[in-house]
């Protein structure tokens, strides 16, 4: 584990497919920044060997894009729920201590309360991505 955040390594894992790779130029700017690109899906075992000695994932990945979610409805669980799966298999794997996830706030549905408390009764989901990002939270919390 790092000394210090001085010390501390960033890696950004990601396949681009609704990035460009000039966005993160002052990150690679970094020495301690590693880019690696990596589809979450299909690449488990260079993502295993990626996670090896980190400290902790930053899970940000997914396919957020909610307007295309019931034109492809597999593309949501396979990118979000599935993803998730692969990243927490690789990092039981290489026994890495902590993960922080992105949820969002897609998750409350047609919530019950506005505003929504954390405490709020399940919601009723009102697209694939947010309840592919529910499924994810699941797996993350099993």
């Amino acid at each position: 584990m790092p000394s210090s955040s001085a010390d501390a390594r960033f890696a950004s894992w990601t396949n681009l497919s609704t990035g460009y790779q000039e966005f993160l130029s002052d990150a690679a700017a970094n020495p301690r920044f590693d880019l690696v690109t990596c589809d979450l899906v299909s690449d488990e075992a260079r993502l295993r060997h990626s996670f090896t000695g980190a400290d902790a994932v930053v899970h940000l990945a997914a396919n957020a894009d909610v307007r295309f979610g019931w034109s492809d409805p597999r593309r949501d669980m396979i990118q979000n729920a599935i993803a998730t799966q692969n990243v927490l298999e690789a990092i039981r794997i290489t026994s890495v201590p902590q993960i922080l996830f992105a949820s969002t706030g897609s998750v409350y549905g047609e919530a019950p309360i506005i505003p929504t408390p954390e405490t709020c009764p399940f919601p009723l989901q009102t697209s694939l991505y947010g309840g592919s990002k529910v499924a994810a939270e699941g797996l993350i919390a099993a």
